[in-house]
């Protein structure tokens, strides 16, 4: 099951949320090659910086859960 985490610096509305959350489901699908009823996201809001620099940023952590095979893993990555 692959899951996507995605981390905002910003505050966003839920309707942008719901998007995010869609979008990132369908990559995640076409990326893995699992069925989108396989794939997990989230987005958290949060205090972040980068480069020195508060909000404007965004970090995803992407995981799997179960079996890959090794071409995939080198695709994706």
């Amino acid at each position: 099951m692959p899951h996507a985490i995605i981390h905002l610096g910003v505050e966003v509305t839920p309707q942008v949320k719901s998007e995010i959350l869609a979008e990132a489901q369908k990559i995640l699908s076409k990326n893995f090659g699992k069925p989108i009823g396989y794939c997990m996201s989230s987005v958290e809001t949060k205090a972040m910086a980068f480069g020195g620099q508060e909000g404007n940023c965004a970090f995803v952590d992407v995981r799997l859960f179960g079996a890959t095979n090794g071409t995939k893993n080198n695709s994706v990555a």
